[in-house]
C-alpha cells in the first residue's frame, strides 16, 4: 500500500514535470531548466522508492539509484543559479548588484565541486525497509534494517549541506516574493516541504519523499512564473540589418 502511495506521488510529480517541460520548450529558459532537473531527480527518487517493493533489496535496486543521485548532485547546486536569476528579475537589491549575484554563482560552483565526490559513495548505499517500502540510504538506522540485509557497518549520517543551503535560499526567496509581490506559494510550499524533510526517518520514508517532490515542485512553479512575467524580446528596429 505505501509503495503505491509513493508511485502515486511520483505520478503527480511527473505530471508537474511534463507541464513545466512544455513551458520550457516555449521559452528555452536556463533558469527553468535548472529547477526542472531538481524536480526530475525528486520524481525519479520517488519512482525508485515505490518500485523497491517489487525489486527487493539487492544490487538491481541499488543500480536504479544511480540516475537520481547523479541528477541531484548536479541539479541542486545549479538551482542556485535560478535562485539568483529569479531574485534579480524580481528586483531584489542584492541580486541586482553584480557582486551579489556573482557571489551566489560562485557558491553554486563551490557546492557542486564539494558534492561531486559523493557520487563515489553510491556503493555504500544500504537497503532500508519500512512496511512494504524498500529504498536505499547512505546511513540506515537499526529500526529500518531489512531482514537478512543488515549493513556490515552503519555509517554516520552525511551532513545535508547542499540541500540545506538550497532550502534556506528558496525559503528566503519565497519570503521576499510574498512581501514584495504578494505571492506566497513558494514560501508555503518550501515551508511545508522542509518540515516533511526534517521528520525522523523512523517515521517512514513517505514524509521525506513527499517533501522532496513538494519543494522541487514549487521551485519549478516559481521559475515558470518568473519566465512568464518577463517582457517579450524587443523587435528589431525597422531598416536594421
Amino acid at each position: 500500500m505505501f509503495s503505491l502511495l509513493l508511485l502515486a506521488l511520483a505520478a503527480a510529480g511527473g505530471a508537474t514535470y511534463l507541464w513545466a517541460f512544455l513551458q520550457w520548450r516555449q521559452t528555452r529558459s536556463t533558469l527553468l531548466l535548472f529547477n526542472l532537473l531538481v524536480l526530475g531527480a525528486a520524481v525519479l527518487h520517488a519512482l525508485t522508492g515505490g518500485a523497491g517493493h517489487w525489486a527487493g533489496p539487492g544490487a538491481e535496486l541499488r543500480g536504479y539509484y544511480v540516475l537520481p543521485v547523479l541528477l541531484a548532485t548536479v541539479a541542486l547546486p545549479a538551482s542556485l543559479f535560478s535562485f539568483a536569476g529569479i531574485s534579480r528579475g524580481s528586483g531584489f537589491g542584492w541580486a541586482r548588484i553584480d557582486w551579489g549575484h556573482g557571489a551566489v554563482d560562485i557558491l553554486a560552483v563551490a557546492l557542486l565541486i564539494w558534492s561531486l565526490p559523493g557520487i563515489l559513495t553510491i556503493r555504500t548505499l544500504a537497503p532500508a525497509c519500512w512496511h512494504d517500502v524498500v529504498w536505499y540510504l547512505h546511513s540506515v538506522p537499526p529500526p529500518l534494517f531489512c531482514p537478512g540485509h543488515a549493513p556490515d557497518v552503519v555509517l554516520p549520517p552525511r551532513p545535508p549541506v547542499v540541500p540545506l543551503v538550497v532550502m534556506l535560499a528558496y525559503l528566503g526567496l519565497g519570503a521576499g516574493l510574498w512581501w514584495r509581490q504578494g505571492w506566497p506559494w513558494l514560501l508555503l510550499g518550501m515551508g511545508v516541504g522542509s518540515i516533511l524533510l526534517l521528520m525522523p526517518l523512523t517515521w517512514g520514508p513517505l514524509p521525506r519523499f513527499a517533501g522532496e517532490v513538494l519543494c522541487a515542485g514549487v521551485m519549478v512553479l516559481a521559475a515558470v512564473r518568473h519566465v512568464r512575467n518577463q517582457p517579450p524580446p524587443a523587435a528589431p528596429a525597422a531598416g536594421s540589418s
